[in-house]
């Protein structure tokens, strides 16, 4: 039986004295409130439309309507379970284990709710897959709990702090299907002002406590009523600090006005600012959008900040391969050949499928014929199993084909992969900090990962055409293991020095 799913039917038993109430409630809560919890969404499923929803506020339709169909059947799976309403946690000085994955999750059980067949779900083991599976779940409180072990852990022994601008901000929210709110506890607004005493000079420079003191609570709601709509609600502590935060948000949104990283994925951004219009009553300002508007926002909003993380993710995947190949030194006494080729010298198979014992998949490496080559009717359908250390996860280059990777070497007399022979570590004269070993190529240049193609260095190199894998430029493993990001402002011969292993060079790192 699965782990979490044991857990859950253990905890079972105790549950059953628990007097579980006929409508879901915000009190319901409680229990799982401390002052680490910075965030609170609110999911209604009784009135929730998935399906339209997404279709609104995602403008790519094929994107859509997978995403429609995935929450669509999951979200039925819970209604059927007898869920009502769920919460999804933020918990500041607690946050999620796995970078962008949602925190703990709270459902409030109600007359006629199925605790197992809900837990079930949460954590993977129903009919219809959801976005996310958390690893374990459990009945405490009047609730089914899912998030990790750790947070069990928390949710058991936590101590219950009251947080009446919960309460304020669903007040606010009305009906809406989904709402977020933010309510900073008091241990929030503290490490705030102690990191950041003052805010960026873009949008103002002032203290933080502009926002710390300023902000008591704010509450993001989706409708579907009549129309798919968005309402942004902010509760100030007094009129000044209404007029205050209201300009620190104007201030921010000229400075994405002005940011590449925003225009490049919402062309239409200065329009979209133009068209903001806030109420400003007293103490409290309120923003409302059609879904449409909603939906630009959101991409302005988190695909900067997300293609930021896979290019740090990217580079994640060069030291992996660069620590693969150091370890292929301490096995072999070499780096790896560019390829391993047969007696006749053909080229069979790429320098990575040789590196596979030293990325942890040996099982892999052994069912590769060696001496046939990448498309012999063996080894072809390996491809389809390209390992996810050669996967890059922006889309920003392309969306290469399935099998192939955007992870090339340079290959060249000069490089540090003349061909089918491997290079020591004395052979790099110039510094292993110093020589590029590893890149990241936009689409069209992407490889199959199996095959001994790569990217041969030219006589004449365009920075700006190579250099697009990410905004503004690629990530490069170099020799000595570590990754940088290489901007396409990086003049060519700079460039060159850095794919020559022995050219006597030296380079400042200063220039880029």
């Amino acid at each position: 039986m699965n782990r979490s799913i044991a857990l859950l039917v253990a905890f079972l038993p105790f549950a059953g004295g628990l007097a579980w109430s006929a409508e879901p409630s915000v009190d319901a809560l409680s229990p799982f409130l401390d002052d680490g919890v910075a965030v609170v969404c609110r999911i209604r499923l009784e009135g929730l439309d998935a399906g339209r929803l997404v279709d609104r506020l995602i403008e790519d339709k094929k994107d859509a309507a997978e995403v429609s169909a995935r929450l669509s059947a999951w979200f039925g799976a819970l209604r059927e379970a007898g869920v009502r309403e769920m919460y999804v946690l933020g918990d500041l000085m607690n946050p999620a284990p796995e970078v962008g994955s949602p925190s703990t999750v709270v459902v409030p059980l109600v007359e006629g709710a199925n605790a197992e067949a809900i837990g079930k779900i949460l954590c993977g083991g129903g009919d219809a897959p959801g976005p996310y599976s958390w690893p374990t779940c459990a009945v405490i409180h009047g609730a089914v709990f899912a998030g990790d072990d750790a947070a069990l852990e928390r949710a058991q022994e936590r101590k219950p702090a009251a947080r009446p601008e919960l309460a304020a901000a669903m007040a606010a929210a009305n009906d809406a299907v989904v709402s977020l709110a933010v309510i900073p506890s008091a241990d929030a607004r503290r490490v705030i002002e102690e990191l950041t005493p003052n805010l960026p000079k873009e949008v103002g420079g002032g203290p933080s406590t502009l926002l710390t003191k300023g902000l008591k609570w704010a509450v993001l709601t989706l409708g579907d009523q009549p129309e798919p709509n968005v309402r942004l609600v902010v509760q100030a502590s007094d009129p000044k600090a209404a007029r205050e935060l209201l300009t620190v948000g104007e201030k921010a949104v000229q400075l994405m006005r002005n940011a590449e990283a925003v225009t490049l994925y919402v062309s239409e951004f200065g329009k979209l600012a133009d068209q903001l219009a806030p109420e400003v009553n007293q103490d409290r300002i309120t923003l409302a959008l059609d879904a449409r508007e909603a939906g630009l926002w959101a991409q302005a909003l988190s695909k900067p900040w997300l293609e930021e993380a896979a290019r740090d993710r990217c580079k994640d995947h060069l030291k992996h391969i660069g620590l693969a190949m150091h370890n292929y030194i301490s096995e072999h006494g070499s780096f790896p050949p560019a390829y391993r080729s047969d007696a006749e010298g053909k080229p069979l198979l790429s320098w990575r499928v040789l590196i596979l014992p030293q990325l942890g998949l040996n099982d892999l490496y052994k069912e590769f014929h060696l001496d046939e080559p990448w498309d012999s009717p063996h080894n072809k359908p390996l491809i389809a199993r390209m390992p996810e250390v050669y996967v890059c996860p922006s889309p920003r280059g392309g969306k290469p084909e399935p099998g192939t990777t955007a992870y090339v070497i340079a290959r060249g007399p000069q490089t540090m992969f003349p061909g089918a022979v491997g290079l020591t570590i004395k052979e790099i004269t110039d510094g292993t900090s110093a020589t590029i070993m590893t890149l990241e190529v936009p689409d069209d240049r992407a490889v199959i990962w199996t095959k001994p193609d790569d990217w041969d260095v030219p006589d004449d190199i365009d920075p700006k055409a190579l250099l697009k894998r990410h905004l503004g430029g690629s990530n490069a493993g170099l020799a000595d293991g570590s990754a940088r990001f290489l901007p396409q402002s990086i003049s060519a011969d700079l460039l060159r020095k850095l794919l020559t292993r022995a050219g006597g060079e030296v380079i400042d790192f200063n220039q880029f």
